[in-house]
């Protein structure tokens, strides 16, 4: 019983593919039925279908009517039997004299039926002819009647491939506009949506293989019920994908495909009964993926869904190929980018190396120099310095010796006389013990000035030391004492330094390398003030009318000190601040800077394992931050 339930269902399912019940007349099939009549001389014939609860007359000839009962009439009996069905004489015949049919109008006596036999086997209706008489008909016309039911069969396989074909390209039109206009990730997710609801399936998605492991994919697009949910990565082994993969060719599971995979949570969780994939190979036949379909119930049309499934894999396989040249070389271009990016930063490293180094041997030489100088003098000082304490004793013995004439010779020859009053002995008495104090003042200053020119040369120290920062700083300022003096050029106004020095420990450090550090910075501030001053000679008046620097020196925490050089010049843009430290970027004329003092001293600060900042703004100045450590991590290092 259950199995001929089973078949009719699905007799049923085959008619109705034909979706030709309640369809209007069409001469193809009336022309059918009219050459049935004729040949077999018979009053009536129809082509009849038996739909589940009654039969239905596509095409009739000597009726008016369209549906009848399935217990009124014969065509029923040749579906059962699924062969041809021939009654001369109805009443004659016990099974069929109280049919309906035959007791009342139309009062049938004759019947013929011919199956209409689909390509599946299945029996979904008759070619019959029927007369009021009984009668018989010759083996010939039953023939005819024969092959006139297999034309019956071609006009529907005809009207159904013309039905199919309209909607394959009513839902290609459809997808292929839905994807016409979108390309890459949008692409994806539109391909699937149109594809579900085109093909009226529960799912479908688009998957990359892992191209590490061939046994990964990742889904590209998944769309479920017509709404695209979150992609997710998944293993092959047991899952149908792993098919299409290794045998890169279309695969489809049109029914009870969890039985065929079973413990496939992916399937089961979605109640997945068909599934139909194809793979996605490259120009060069590489597999990058795969197109799969999905259904909760077995697929109908496995042409129309293979057919669309084929045509969009290309695509698809074309836009993941696409895809994956540009990522690729969007990663090339990437890499070129950065080795451009390396070889740019290695040349300008290089320069600012070797401008660096130019500009320290300018330093060294300075501070030969400087020292060489230093010592020059330094000598003849000495015996000066060292011989004016004798000259100041002997001038003053001298003066007793006279004195002491004076006093027991208040008469002398009147020679001696005149010489005394010619040399106006009183005033050279007066003045000379003056005159020998201000020589031993002026030698000690020079003295002073030469111990700091040494200390800023600092030949003697090319490696780590603890050095004095408020002396590196006063040195510094000794040697910039002529720029910071007042020039008539510039309204006669004078550089004030006001100095707010901490408590601070000596630092280790390269004392040269700080110098010149503390000389980039000071020369900066009195350039940028003196720059001020002529503009406001210039009746521009920019800043402060009174320029001055601060130094202020401070402990930051246990480890760490700060030094802070503000001036109140004209202070600077945002875009100059942020090229402040690049090697060469300069804001002063032509030949006025080089543009590598504020890059070797960030380098040189840095290198000491410091900050070196700056915070300024248009008419608010400069302050200039230099954060060093107190202790360098290895004293044993030698010049940074």
């Amino acid at each position: 019983m259950q199995a001929l339930l089973e078949q009719e269902t699905a007799r049923l399912k085959e008619l109705y593919q034909y979706e030709v019940l309640d369809t209007p007349a069409e001469p193809d099939f009336d022309d059918l039925t009219q050459l049935a009549a004729q040949i077999c001389q018979t009053p009536v014939a129809l082509i009849t279908l038996v739909d589940a609860n009654r039969q239905w007359f596509k095409s009739m000839v000597g009726m008016k009517v369209t549906t009848a009962p399935l217990e009124a009439g014969f065509c029923p009996f040749v579906v059962q039997k699924s062969d041809v069905l021939i009654i001369p004489d109805t009443l004659a015949d016990a099974k069929f004299a109280t049919n309906p049919v035959v007791v009342s109008p139309p009062n049938v006596r004759f019947y013929t039926g011919v199956p209409l036999i689909t390509s599946k086997g299945y029996v979904i209706g008759t070619l019959c002819v029927l007369d009021f008489v009984p009668r018989l008909l010759t083996q010939q016309q039953i023939e005819v009647l024969q092959t006139l039911s297999r034309q019956v069969m071609a006009q529907l396989d005809q009207r159904l491939m013309a039905s199919q074909i309209a909607r394959q390209n009513a839902a290609l039109l459809e997808v292929t506009k839905g994807i016409s206009t979108t390309i890459g990730e949008a692409f994806f997710y539109s391909l699937v949506q149109h594809m579900t609801k085109a093909l009226g399936v529960h799912c479908a998605l688009i998957s990359e293989l892992n191209q590490n492991d061939q046994q990964q994919a990742s889904t590209l697009a998944f769309c479920v019920d017509n709404k695209i949910v979150s992609n997710f990565n998944y293993s092959l082994d047991n899952s149908p994908c792993k098919d299409i993969v290794q045998k890169r060719q279309l695969c489809c599971y049109p029914q009870d495909i969890q039985f065929q995979f079973p413990g496939n949570t992916f399937l089961m969780q979605l109640e997945i009964e068909s599934y139909l994939a194809a793979p996605l190979c490259d120009s060069v036949g590489r597999c990058l993926g795969l197109l799969a379909v999905m259904d909760q119930k077995p697929l109908d049309d496995l042409h129309n869904v293979e057919l669309f499934v084929s045509i969009f894999a290309t695509r698809a396989a074309t836009e993941l190929e696409r895809q994956q040249t540009e990522s690729a070389l969007q990663r090339l271009t990437q890499q070129e980018r950065e080795r451009a990016l390396q070889l740019e930063q290695a040349l300008e490293k290089l320069q600012r190396t070797h401008s660096q180094l130019v500009q320290n041997e300018k330093m060294v030489s300075l501070g030969q120099l400087v020292a060489g100088v230093a010592h020059e003098i330094n000598n003849p000082l000495n015996f000066i310095y060292g011989n004016l304490a004798y000259a100041s004793e002997y001038a003053n013995d001298l003066l007793k010796l006279v004195q002491l004439y004076q006093k027991y010779y208040p008469h002398p020859v009147s020679e001696i006389q005149a010489a005394l009053t010619t040399t106006d002995f009183n005033f050279l008495q007066e003045d000379l013990p003056k005159l020998i104090s201000s020589m031993i003042m002026g030698a000690d200053r020079i003295r002073q000035i030469v111990l700091l020119l040494r200390n800023f040369s600092r030949l003697d120290q090319g490696e780590i030391t603890a050095m004095d920062i408020h002396e590196g700083l006063d040195n510094t300022l000794l040697l910039l004492q002529n720029r910071l003096k007042a020039t008539p050029g510039y309204l006669n106004t004078g550089i004030q330094v006001i100095k707010e020095y901490g408590n601070l420990p000596n630092v280790e450090c390269n004392a040269g390398q700080i110098n010149q550090v503390f000389m980039n910075i000071l020369t900066n501030a009195i350039d940028a003030l003196r720059s001020a001053q002529e503009s406001a000679v210039e009746a521009q008046p920019i800043c402060d009318p009174n320029p001055c620097i601060r130094i202020q020196t401070a402990v930051l925490d246990s480890e760490y000190i700060i030094v802070a050089i503000t001036d109140n010049g004209p202070g600077m843009t945002e875009e100059v601040l942020s090229k402040l430290f690049e090697p060469f970027f300069t804001t002063k004329s032509v030949g006025a800077g080089t543009g590598l003092g504020m890059s070797i001293s960030y380098d040189i600060v840095e290198k000491h394992g410091g900050e070196l900042t700056c915070l300024s703004a248009p008419g608010q100045g400069a302050k200039f931050i230099i954060k060093m450590p107190i202790r360098q991590p290895n004293l044993n290092s030698s010049v940074l």
